[in-house]
């Protein structure tokens, strides 16, 4: 009698002790289970940019970055670089968007800024490009 209850006792702890370490672990991995779109944005200079960096919305990290590559027979001068990245189930990004590249750290690690911009508050189809992109 005794025996199973301490079996019982231990089986419950077990069981509340690995969704409590697996709750933790999503949340300090920041992982995401949700559905995804995928967008791609054009740049001039990506230096420092890599796959797996965040992507931020007022500084609240809603995706990453899949991607980049060079575009084909384009210059400095109309944007030589192509990124692509995904955003969280539920995000949304206006057509007018601006996307910066920014310094997240001291060591140089960059992640991609999403702001407001002046124009259509329509959201961008996912797929989308948004040409106008500053570094």
């Amino acid at each position: 009698m005794k025996t199973s209850a301490a079996a019982i006792k231990l089986v419950v702890f077990m069981v509340v002790t690995t969704v409590l370490t697996l709750f933790l672990a999503g949340t300090i991995g920041n992982l995401s289970f949700g559905g995804q779109q995928r967008y791609r944005a054009a740049f001039g200079d990506v230096t420092g940019l890599l796959a797996g960096n965040d992507v931020r919305i007022s500084g609240v990290k809603v995706g990453q970055i899949d991607g980049m590559k060079i575009v084909p027979g384009a210059t400095s001068a109309t944007k030589a670089a192509e990124v692509s990245f995904t955003l969280n189930d539920g995000q949304r990004i206006p057509q007018s968007s601006r996307l910066q590249l920014r310094y997240r750290n001291l060591v140089g690690e960059r992640y991609l800024a999403v702001t407001e911009g002046p124009g259509s508050a329509v959201p961008l189809p996912a797929g989308g490009l948004i040409p106008r992109s500053q570094t």
